[in-house]
């Protein structure tokens, strides 16, 4: 059986595998991110399907992002929250940014071209964000594109083939790099000049 618990997490379905140690199940619960109820096996997801890829992106994630919050959404795809609240600004003010993280049900494979991973800005949102750009003499936010809902998401994801593997910790890096370059760039035209080549 690929995993031994159902959770609910902030009243969504979730999947645990048995990898996860005791302590980390109650460090979880702890926090009140889930609450274990033996029970029912939902629609199938490519973390059902594939143990050991879904093993190495938990692991990795946590050891390198160890405030990582994993979550699950509506539909059942995985996704994870995570917060930088160390993006310095040119002035070394130091500004927060929250991001969603959330893969594709067919993960590694981007069926979309939009990425396997898509990032949401959760905060500051895209329009705060354009909104400082716009202030800051700006006339676009680079890398902002749509998900096949019309939400607005961040595209890291240029050059990925269905070949290649792009795990979260890529795509969470890549991201904080785009954050701290946009604070960077709102005061500096050379960084914001190279911001937008990408």
């Amino acid at each position: 059986m690929l995993y031994d618990h159902t959770l609910v997490f902030r009243h969504q379905k979730c999947k645990i595998f048995s990898f996860l140690s005791e302590d980390d199940k109650s460090s979880l619960s702890k926090h009140n991110f889930y609450r274990i109820i033996e029970g029912n096996k939902f629609s199938a997801q490519w973390y059902e399907n594939n143990e050991a890829l879904y093993k190495l992106e938990f692991t990795e994630m946590k050891k390198i992002f160890p405030q990582a919050e994993l979550n699950v959404l509506p539909d059942d795809r995985l996704c994870w929250k995570l917060n930088f609240n160390e993006v310095l600004d040119a002035t070394g003010n130091r500004h927060s940014w929250d991001f969603m993280f959330v893969y594709d049900t067919n993960y590694p494979y981007d069926s979309d071209n939009r990425g396997a991973i898509k990032v949401y800005l959760l905060k500051p949102s895209v329009n705060e964000l354009i909104t400082l750009a716009l202030d800051s003499g700006k006339d676009n936010v680079p890398c902002i594109i749509l998900d096949n809902t019309g939400s607005p998401i961040l595209d890291l994801n240029q050059g990925q083939t269905n070949k290649q593997i792009i795990s979260a910790i890529i795509i969470a890096t890549q991201a904080a790099s785009w954050a701290a370059h946009f604070q960077l760039g709102l005061t500096d035209n050379y960084v914001w000049s190279k911001f937008c080549e990408h």
